[in-house]
């Protein structure tokens, strides 16, 4: 019973910690690639 209540905990925890993370090194990450238009094949 205890085992689902910490295992809760700890990811609230980590998406606490993820996200200052993420706000104090967003400049260090790389540029996200742009996506490909999606063609359909020609035959």
């Amino acid at each position: 019973m205890l085992l689902p209540i910490v295992f809760m905990i700890h990811e609230y925890e980590e998406t606490i910690i993820f996200r200052r993370w993420l706000n104090g090194n967003r400049e260090e990450l790389p540029e996200p690639k742009p996506k490909k238009k999606k063609t359909t094949p020609k035959f």
